[in-house]
């Protein structure tokens, strides 16, 4: 069966009323308890012939976002999150346009967001590529980098510039330019699958520079966190030096705190600790820091008197990301620790 060329496909070919009837179904995905997702529910084909007249008609416009304050680890992220009805036209703009013709761009160990990848996908990729610099029985050099505020601080003028070389349709350059320019004049909102799909590709120089023109092999890239692996400290060093020339050049703010060097050891993406030892073995262990934040929030929740199946859902949640960090250990300590919790429940005020 013959691909169609993405370089090809027009508005018209992208928003048809079958590919936004298809976005509707998984836009409502984990999502159909709520009420405004039941209310597009049950007048969706109306809806959906609306939005597609004015789409052709070039009179669609956003809606705006709600916004919510999450705080994650005592740091706080603003959350913008789209109408049920903008979610179905961004994920038919998506999945029929802007993901096939950007991942194209993309390096293979770029994982986030993209359909068969993710945070699982990401952390096996560096725990290969772990395994494979065990072999070399010498010290190996891990290269860490975090980007500050990468979401709030992605240029819109240098990503839309790097999309417009792509992108040749007009109408669809205007309507990805029209949900970026949504936040502002700068920065890009956490809740929208266009932002996150143009956040990964926003730091596709960086990857290229690292994979193609450095030639390293063992690198990986989750979102703002990303993971070199080399026999050669001087080589990173380098790397580290090029990495941040391209970072000014497109408005990256690189965090010095967590861009470092080590030897033998790294902790990735907050999950992995990952040691090298010297008879060729690899240990990866799950990051503790995790249970113990785990069971603060099971207590704060205790504390306010959620629903006890809200609890347990977190609690499972959680527990089943360090099942396949194969910390069997202390999953059974988490809930041994946890089934004592719940029988005390109720002592919380």
């Amino acid at each position: 069966m013959n691909r169609p060329n993405i370089h090809k496909t027009t508005f018209d070919k992208t928003f048809t009323y079958l590919h936004l009837y298809r976005a509707s179904i998984k836009a409502k995905r984990n999502v159909g308890w709520k009420n405004s997702v039941q209310k597009y529910n049950a007048k969706r084909n109306i809806y959906l012939s609306i939005t597609l007249t004015k789409l052709r008609n070039g009179t669609y416009k956003s809606k705006g976002f709600y916004s919510f304050t999450k705080v994650e680890r005592g740091k706080p992220r603003l959350i913008r999150s789209n109408h049920i009805s903008e979610r179905v036209v961004q994920k038919a703009l998506c999945d029929y346009y802007l993901i096939p013709l950007l991942r194209k761009k993309t390096i293979y160990d770029n994982g986030a967001t993209l359909s068969h990848k993710g945070c699982e996908f990401v952390i096996n990729r560096a725990k290969l590529f772990a395994r494979k610099c065990a072999r070399l029985d010498k010290p190996i050099y891990f290269l860490t980098m975090d980007f500050h505020s990468y979401f709030d601080n992605i240029n819109h003028e240098i990503l839309l510039k790097s999309i417009r070389r792509y992108c040749f349709d007009d109408k669809l350059f205007a309507l990805i330019t029209h949900f970026v320019k949504c936040f502002g004049n700068k920065g890009l909102g956490l809740g929208s699958q266009v932002s996150q799909i143009c956040a990964i590709f926003y730091t596709h120089e960086i990857d290229n520079l690292i994979k193609h023109e450095l030639r390293f092999k063992y690198y990986v890239r989750y979102m703002d966190d990303s993971l070199i692996m080399s026999d050669s400290k001087e080589k990173l060093q380098y790397a580290l030096e090029r990495i941040k020339e391209v970072c000014i050049k497109n408005d990256i703010i690189l965090n010095e705190g967590k861009t470092l060097i080590s030897k033998n050891h790294c902790s990735f993406l907050k999950r992995q600790w990952i040691t090298i030892v010297s008879n060729k073995r690899l240990i990866v262990k799950p990051n503790k820091d995790s249970y113990y934040r785990m069971f603060r929030k099971i207590k704060i929740f205790m504390k306010w008197k959620m629903p006890l199946e809200n609890i347990e859902t977190s609690f499972q949640s959680w527990r089943s990301h360090f099942i396949k960090d194969n910390a069997k250990i202390l999953v059974n300590k988490a809930n041994i620790k946890y089934n004592n919790l719940k029988e005390n429940y109720y002592d919380y005020n």
